[in-house]
């Protein structure tokens, strides 16, 4: 290949050599990744006529797009001439054009308007062509096509309008090297609108490439009529790399300023060569390749490096306990420099605590671990390098979500359930202070020992729940404590998880924030177990719905068997656990209520102030009215199986 080197190949050589430390700390073949590649055709230049000369074009043509086609360019522009001559010429070599795989763009050639007058104004819609001139954008490059063949005496059919700013120009440049009736120039409303187009590209921090048929330097015999007003538009902005044409056959190319020139050679100029080219777009330069006559060129341009801006990870909360390797989410980093390569990575310092925990691939943030919501939030640490070393860093905190169920039940107890208030009274709580942890109102009561209290047979429940509980730490409209199980069957050995909880004077149970993680779609039994009640478990088993499950034993009767009770009804569509299941070491404890449970009653009868279960309504004071209960129960046995 043929290499061009300018000074401003020269900067980049010593800069990669002053930096190479730096360089090698992203990988070498990243960092001179080719960003995307177009296809460049000049002066087609087919003819449906009698001279074979131009009938050669069409296999040409078809063998510039099926190379195209197989590197996957991103466009492909036409320079000009796209045929010879006769507006039914396009017939033939438009679909060869058009089979291109991606899109494809036309400037206009002098030839173009080898047709009939009033063919002229219709040659754009037939090309497909937006406009006369035109711009657009691809991987943040701005592309620009010029019409040099706006003023020109071939296209006055086309621009009546501008006749009079032609007939201005080609009088002022009588004489010139470039006052050739087979060029054209461009109007000034044209001049203005590239203007505006570069200053637009630069706001948005685009690199431009400029296309148009005719050359604008060096001004020569081709050259279009006003050059040194488009090159003085060119160098009023830093963001052009190159203007590209065709017109002369035969090529050319040269710099000016830091912006190279290349008139690629005409696609027509020899039956049995051809000349088409790729134009391989990098971080720092353009790389011509040439097919068949087109010469090679490496087209270098300044490319002031900017460090890294930001880095953003389109996603930080993942849900707890999902196996290593779960995506956490896409990162991205922000770079002024769009051909940079930036590569985002892990680095100690402030924030990194959680670094271990998660790794990067392909630019994805992934767990290095199953993660507990518990251990979170997780602080992590990264750094955007691009391909000069510069760097941006920055801290994210990743987090892990909770996936216990809500679990929400209710349930009344018959000893402190009033018919009148339809709720259940709190005198353990705020009248006696009797419930683990309190201090007792009366200065002559024993304080209950602190902790849930199903720590003791025939419990043996283990849980720490109330285990530094205080005066402080009821909310006011507490019960008592409860024990709640969940069962996968109704056999006790199906069991899968117990916790302690608070009932509340409205029914429903607090169970501290314990965590369940059950699979959505999975039935349970609900138990509920108390100090002195029968125990109560659901009549079926229910659904965990949406990481929720509910069950609401107010509403209706529990599970019962034709030998044995559920809950009962204390009023009309209110159901309750039924009182007075006292005896706490028999082993019918909890599933019947006998004599057994009077006898008991009997030793504790007249006492007060005592955490007790002879304590049927729990109010404090072991009475008759605790016996009451006792009586209206006395043989009832539960269903809950044991």
């Amino acid at each position: 290949m043929k290499y061009i080197y300018t000074f401003f190949s020269v900067l980049i050589i010593l800069s990669t050599v002053t930096m190479a430390f730096r360089w090698m700390q992203l990988p070498p073949e990243a960092c001179n990744n080719t960003l995307f590649t177009y296809g460049i055709i000049a002066d087609c230049q087919y003819c449906d006529c009698t001279n074979g000369t131009f009938g050669y074009s069409i296999p040409k043509l078809q063998e510039a797009v099926d190379t195209f086609n197989a590197r996957k360019v991103s466009h492909t522009l036409h320079l000009g001439d796209f045929i010879q001559q006769n507006f039914s010429s396009y017939d033939s070599v438009a679909p060869v054009y058009s089979s291109l795989d991606s899109a494809h763009y036309y400037t206009l050639g002098n030839h173009e308007f080898d047709v009939m007058p009033e063919e002229k104004p219709m040659i754009i819609s037939r090309l497909g062509m937006s406009d006369y001139y035109y711009d657009f954008t691809k991987y943040n490059w701005r592309f620009i096509v010029l019409e040099s063949t706006e003023l020109a005496f071939y296209s006055e059919e086309a621009h009546p309008e501008k006749v009079a700013e032609r007939d201005a120009m080609w009088a002022q440049i009588s004489g010139q090297p470039n006052s050739r009736p087979n060029s054209g120039g461009m109007s000034q409303e044209q001049l203005i609108w590239l203007d505006n187009t570069l200053t637009d590209a630069e706001s948005k921090g685009q690199k431009a490439v400029l296309f148009s048929h005719h050359p604008v330097w060096p001004i020569n015999f081709a050259a279009v009529w006003n050059s040194q007003d488009v090159i003085d538009i060119i160098e009023s902005h830093n963001n052009v790399v190159a203007y590209m044409n065709g017109h002369n056959h035969a090529g050319d190319y040269a710099i000016k300023n830091g912006v190279h020139y290349v008139t690629f050679q005409a696609m027509v100029l020899t039956p049995d060569e051809n000349s088409f080219s790729l134009v391989e777009v990098f971080r720092d330069r353009l790389e011509v390749n040439g097919y068949g006559r087109q010469d090679d060129f490496t087209l270098p341009f300044s490319s002031d490096n900017q460090a890294p801006q930001d880095i953003l990870l389109d996603n930080s909360t993942i849900d707890e306990l999902l196996p290593t390797g779960t995506l956490v989410g896409n990162l991205d980093a922000l770079d002024a420099d769009y051909a940079d390569y930036t590569e985002i990575q892990f680095v100690t310092g402030a924030g990194d605590e959680h670094n271990l925990y998660f790794y990067i691939q392909n630019n994805q943030l992934f767990t290095n671990a199953s993660l507990d919501a518990n251990d979170g939030p997780f602080s992590i640490r990264l750094q955007a390098m691009d391909c000069s070393g510069a760097t941006f860093e920055k801290n994210f905190s990743i987090t892990v979500n909770s996936t216990c169920v809500t679990m929400d039940f209710y349930v009344y107890m018959e000893g402190v359930y009033s018919t009148v208030t339809q709720r259940m009274n709190t005198h353990l709580n705020l009248t006696r202070r009797l419930l683990p942890g309190q201090t007792p109102a009366s200065a002559l009561a024993t304080p209950t020992p602190v902790g849930q209290p199903y720590a003791q047979p025939p419990w043996d429940y283990d849980g720490n729940e109330g285990i530094n509980f205080g005066d402080n730490d009821y909310p006011t409209n507490v019960v008592d404590w409860v024990l709640v199980s969940l069962r996968t069957s109704t056999s006790p050995d199906s069991e899968v998880a117990k916790f302690a909880g608070l009932l509340s004077r409205d029914g429903h149970i607090d169970l501290l924030g314990n965590c369940l993680r059950l699979s959505e779609g999975e039935s349970y039994y609900i138990v509920v177990e108390h100090r002195n009640h029968l125990p109560v478990m659901s009549h079926i088993p229910i659904e965990v719905s949406n990481r929720s499950l509910n069950y609401d034993f107010r509403t209706q009767n529990s599970y019962n068997t034709q030998a044995s009770f559920g809950s009962k009804e204390v009023q009309p569509n209110i159901w309750a656990m039924y009182g007075g299941n006292v005896l706490t070491n028999a082993d019918d404890f909890g599933y019947q209520i006998n004599g057994d449970d009077k006898i008991l009653w009997f030793e504790e009868n007249g006492t007060f102030d005592q955490y007790t279960p002879s304590d049927i309504n729990l109010d404090g004071d072991i009475n008759g009215a605790d016996k009451s209960i006792w009586v209206e129960n006395n043989g009832i046995s539960s269903g809950v199986p044991r």
